[in-house]
């Protein structure tokens, strides 16, 4: 996936990446503030049991994370090296909270009509995915079978 036009822009992260999310600590050490409770506009979807973002007029909350500027080139590279460019594509929005407002860098949903569900969530919680709990388990007693 191509890096963001503006890698000075802080990350609006509404899934994988936030705080307490298992995509956080790929890029913890980039990280020089994060800060709860912003919204973008849009519609939340959900494909292959991750979370996108498409159009829309719904509020779907999440986080803004301000990169240290002398490594957020780096944190946006190591968040595309985790994120399917199959499915995300970087685009700039206007995020907002508390009546403030500013752009942020957000992983928008490619072709988010295609193959995607409304979810039950309004926050996404990698922990309730079984792409990130069940499926590890069978990955690795699968594993365990073939070693012995």
């Amino acid at each position: 996936m191509d890096q963001p036009d503006d890698t000075s822009l802080p990350f609006f992260s509404y899934g994988l990446f936030r705080p307490g999310q298992i995509g956080y600590s790929r890029i913890r050490t980039f990280v020089l503030a994060v800060e709860p409770d912003w919204t973008i506009m849009g519609e939340l979807l959900e494909r292959d049991g991750l979370p996108i973002v498409g159009q829309g007029d719904d509020p779907i909350p999440g986080w803004l994370i301000r990169f240290n500027p002398s490594r957020s080139a780096a944190a946006y590279s190591e968040i595309n090296s985790v994120e399917p460019d199959r499915l995300y594509v970087w685009r700039v929005a206007r995020v907002s909270r508390d009546g403030r407002a500013e752009e942020a860098n957000v992983l928008f949903g490619r072709r988010p009509e295609k193959g995607s569900v409304h979810p039950e969530y309004r926050v996404w919680e990698g922990e309730k995915e079984p792409l990130f709990t069940t499926a590890i388990t069978v990955i690795e007693q699968g594993q365990r079978t073939l070693t012995c």
